[in-house]
C-alpha cells in the first residue's frame, strides 16, 4: 500500500486546518446537502466532505457512507490535495498501482471511481476535499466537472464563514468579559421608580448624544424598533415576575434612522422577601452577528433551491422535458400504491412512434429530435393535470393515468393517436402505435402494468401501426 506524500506545506496546513475548530463537529445540514447534491449531478453513490487530519481523513458530509474517518494511509483525498488547483481521478482504482491494494478497494466500500476537488483557503492550504465515489469505472462528463467545482467553491464559502463565525464568537465573549469587568455598557432598571440608569458606552449603542438619556425606562423604550418594542416590554416583564434571563435580542434605531441589532443580557436583585426590586444587564451590538445569521440563511435557502432543481432535473429527461426512465420509476411505484391502498384503477399507456428510424434515417438526427418533441407537446396537450408522461428513451414515450376506467384509458389513448397523427409534420406524416393497460386495487400490485401496455402497443403494430389495442 502506497500511502499519499505529504504536502510541501504540512506544518502550515494542519495548523490552519486546527484553527478552523471544524473536526468532529456535528454534522450541519448544510453541508449534508452539497455532499447529496454532488452525488445526484455525479450520479455516484458515495459523496463525502473530507478533511484531512495528520492521521486520518475526517467526513463533515458523506452521503452512501457510514464511517465517520478513515486513517490518512489508505486516502485517496490525501493523494488529492497535493494537486489544489485540479481535480484528483482515478477512473478505475482495481487497476491503478497507487490504489489497487487499499483495504477500501479490495474491501468495502469497495472502491473503483474516485474523484475529488480540494477544499483550498486564501492561504493556499489544501484542507480537504468535496469527492464523489462510486463502485464501478467511469468517467465524469465535462459538466459534471464543472459542477463539482461549483460545489466545492461553496464548500469553501462555507468553511470561510465557520471561521469568521468562530472568530467573532471568541470577539464577542473578550467584548463581554471587558465590559463586565469595567462596567462599560451596563445597564440599571429600578422596577420600584421604573428609572433606567446606563453607563459606558451604551448611549453610543442606542443612539443617544452624550447627556441626552433622561433616565426613563420610556425614554430607552423609544430607541426601540417600533416592531421589536412590545417584544422588549414582555421580556422585561417575564424578567420580573419569572426570572426569565434568556439573552434578547432586538433592533434599536439611531441618529439618522439607523438600525442596530443590540443583544441584551440581564440579572435580577431581590430584596429579602424575594421580590425583584432591580434588573442589570449588559447589552452588545450584534449587527454583524446577525448580518452573518441572515446570509447563511440566504445561502442556505439558494442551496436548498439549487439541490431541488437539480433533483427535479435528474427526473427529466433533457430533450422533450417529459420525465425520464428514473422518473416514471418513481411515478409507477407511487401510483400503485395508491392504487392499492384506495382500491383504485391505474392505467398505462405504452406510446411508439411509427417508423421513426426510416423517419431519422431520412431526415437527420435533428429533424428526429424535433419530432420527438413535438410528440412530447402533443401528449401535454391531450392529458390531464393529475397525469403524468414521461419519454424512458429512444421514440417511446408513457402516460400514467390514476382513478380512470378502461373507457377513459381508451379515450385518451385515442385523443393522443389522432392528436399525433393530425399534427403539422415538416417532412412527412407521422404516427404513433399506442397500446393501453388498466389494473385495479390489488392486480395493479401483483401485475406489470407496463409489461401489459407494452404488449398491447405491439399488438396495435402488428394489427397495421396508427392504433390503439388493449388487451
Amino acid at each position: 500500500m502506497r500511502p499519499a506524500a505529504l504536502p510541501s506545506n504540512e506544518t502550515d496546513r494542519l495548523a490552519e486546518l486546527d484553527e478552523l475548530r471544524l473536526l468532529d463537529t456535528l454534522p450541519e445540514a448544510v453541508y449534508d446537502d452539497i455532499a447529496r447534491l454532488a452525488s445526484v449531478i455525479c450520479e455516484t453513490p458515495m459523496a463525502t466532505i473530507t478533511l484531512v487530519d495528520a492521521d486520518r481523513q475526517w467526513f463533515k458530509a458523506k452521503h452512501g457512507i457510514t464511517d465517520d474517518e478513515t486513517p490518512r494511509s489508505m486516502s485517496f483525498c490525501a493523494h488529492a490535495i497535493l494537486t489544489p488547483d485540479e481535480i484528483f481521478e482515478v477512473r478505475d482504482a482495481q487497476s491503478d498501482p497507487r490504489f489497487a491494494d487499499y483495504p477500501n478497494v479490495t474491501g468495502d466500500p469497495h472502491i473503483r471511481y474516485y474523484a475529488g476537488v480540494p477544499i483550498v483557503t486564501d492561504a493556499g492550504n489544501a484542507l480537504g476535499t468535496l469527492c464523489v465515489i462510486d463502485q464501478k469505472p467511469r468517467i465524469l462528463a465535462p459538466w459534471q466537472h464543472d459542477m463539482l467545482d461549483v460545489l466545492a467553491r461553496q464548500v469553501r464559502a462555507l468553511f470561510e464563514l465557520h471561521r469568521q463565525r468562530a472568530t467573532a464568537e471568541r470577539d464577542r465573549y473578550r467584548l463581554e468579559l471587558a465590559l463586565d469587568s469595567a462596567r462599560m455598557g451596563m445597564w440599571e432598571h429600578n422596577v420600584r421608580t421604573n428609572r433606567a440608569e446606563l453607563m459606558g458606552n451604551y448611549e453610543k449603542l442606542l443612539g443617544f448624544s452624550i447627556g441626552e438619556f433622561p433616565g426613563t425606562f420610556e425614554s430607552f423604550l423609544s430607541r426601540v424598533h417600533d416592531d421589536d418594542r412590545q417584544m422588549v416590554m414582555t421580556k422585561l416583564q417575564r424578567a420580573i415576575e419569572l426570572n426569565d434571563n434568556t439573552p434578547s435580542e432586538f433592533r434599536v434605531v439611531r441618529f439618522g434612522g439607523e438600525i442596530a441589532w443590540i443583544r441584551a443580557t440581564s440579572r435580577q436583585i431581590l430584596d429579602d422577601f424575594g421580590n425583584v426590586t432591580h434588573i442589570i444587564g449588559l447589552i452588545s451590538d450584534c449587527t454583524e452577528q446577525r448580518m452573518e445569521q441572515e446570509r447563511l440563511a440566504t445561502y442556505q435557502t439558494e442551496l436548498l433551491d439549487m439541490a431541488t432543481r437539480y433533483e427535479q432535473l435528474s427526473l427529466t429527461d433533457p430533450l422533450t422535458g417529459l420525465g425520464n426512465r428514473r422518473g416514471l420509476d418513481e411515478q409507477m411505484a407511487s401510483r400503485v400504491a395508491h392504487a392499492v391502498r384506495h382500491h383504485e384503477a391505474v392505467a398505462a399507456l405504452a406510446i411508439d412512434v411509427d417508423h421513426f428510424k426510416s423517419y431519422n434515417d431520412s431526415f437527420g438526427h435533428a429533424a428526429g429530435d424535433t419530432a420527438l418533441e413535438q410528440v412530447a407537446a402533443c401528449l401535454r396537450e391531450c392529458i390531464r393535470g393529475e397525469d403524468y408522461a414521461a419519454r424512458p428513451g429512444g421514440e417511446e414515450f408513457v402516460v400514467l393515468l390514476s382513478d380512470v376506467d378502461a373507457e377513459g384509458a381508451l379515450a385518451l389513448a385515442e385523443r393522443i393517436r389522432h392528436g399525433i397523427e393530425s399534427a403539422a409534420w415538416p417532412h412527412r406524416a407521422v404516427t404513433a402505435s399506442i397500446g393501453v393497460s388498466v389494473l385495479t386495487g390489488t392486480a395493479a400490485e401483483d401485475g406489470d402494468l407496463l409489461t401489459l401496455a407494452d404488449q398491447a402497443m405491439y399488438r396495435a403494430k402488428a394489427d397495421g401501426r396508427n392504433r390503439v389495442r388493449t388487451l
